[in-house]
């Protein structure tokens, strides 16, 4: 019915469009009755995105800019007791900073994200941090501090920006060094899995196996019982060159095999006496 319907459709349409539009609705659901829209309609089902806001403690300091000071002759201190004011920035001090990557993605349209591999040198700035901060400081276990400096000439704000050391040393990048990378993990039911849209890369060494084949597929909106679950797909090899294989007759047979094989047993030896 579906191929039908998009055969001689005039239009083509999201099925998130149409769970806004209650025209496109109520003749979707005169079509299909059985359908559930909100199974299409999911996109706040996975909790949050990868990556989430990364919240880290941050060192807060003032540089006086030697080069834009208003009176290069006096210091700071000189300054302030001429123009009788005290000192207005505050000494260095720690908060929590929230660190964001700004992006429109959502459960279905994710990305692009790279895929970072050994030896690939990332550029750091706040705008980033928070996608490679748990692979700089969890998965290879580097240090992280993050310094933010603002330059003053003693009475105003210049400029700012945030510095970034790892293990002690100021850089403004990183080398990856995990051996073999890092990797993309995607759940085979989209609206309904948390995977790597949700806690990003995967190292190499997390990935303790790879699927051999398809045990079991259902069909949630199909009408009956029976033809929820996909015949054709159960015991479906999908690792491996060439097409895949379908071993559920295979199954089926040994399964039969298992259950009667005392009684095969009884005529195996009445056959061989």
């Amino acid at each position: 019915e579906e191929i039908k319907l998009i055969e001689n459709a005039k239009k083509i349409t999201r099925i998130t469009d149409i769970a806004n539009d209650s025209t496109l609705l109520n003749e979707f659901k005169e079509i299909f009755p059985d359908y559930r829209i909100d199974s299409y309609n999911q996109p706040n089902l996975i909790t949050s995105l990868f990556p989430q806001p990364f919240e880290y403690e941050v060192t807060f300091k003032y540089e006086k800019d030697t080069n834009l000071l208003l009176l290069k002759n006096l210091s700071c201190k000189e300054l302030y007791n001429e123009l009788g004011v005290s000192n207005p920035f505050k000494k260095t001090y720690k908060k929590n900073v929230i660190f964001q990557k700004i992006h429109n993605w959502d459960n279905d349209n994710f990305g692009p994200i790279y895929m970072p591999k050994k030896g690939d040198e990332i550029i750091l700035n706040e705008s980033n941090i928070a996608l490679y901060a748990d692979i700089i400081t969890n998965y290879e276990n580097n240090t992280l501090e993050i310094i933010h400096v603002t330059k003053t000439d003693c009475i105003n704000e210049l400029e700012s920006e945030y510095k970034f050391f790892i293990n002690g040393e100021e850089t403004d990048k990183y080398t990856i060094q995990m051996d073999q990378g890092y990797y993309w993990m995607v759940g085979d039911n989209r609206h309904n899995s948390q995977d790597s849209r949700c806690w990003g890369f995967v190292p190499f060494s997390h990935v303790v196996g790879k699927p051999l084949l398809v045990w079991l597929s259902v069909d949630w909106n199909a009408d009956n019982l029976f033809n929820k679950i996909r015949w054709k797909r159960l015991f479906t090899t999908v690792h491996g060159e060439g097409e895949s294989r379908w071993y559920f007759p295979h199954f089926m047979i040994i399964l039969i095999l298992f259950i009667f094989r005392k009684r095969l047993k009884k005529i195996i030896k009445k056959i061989t006496k």
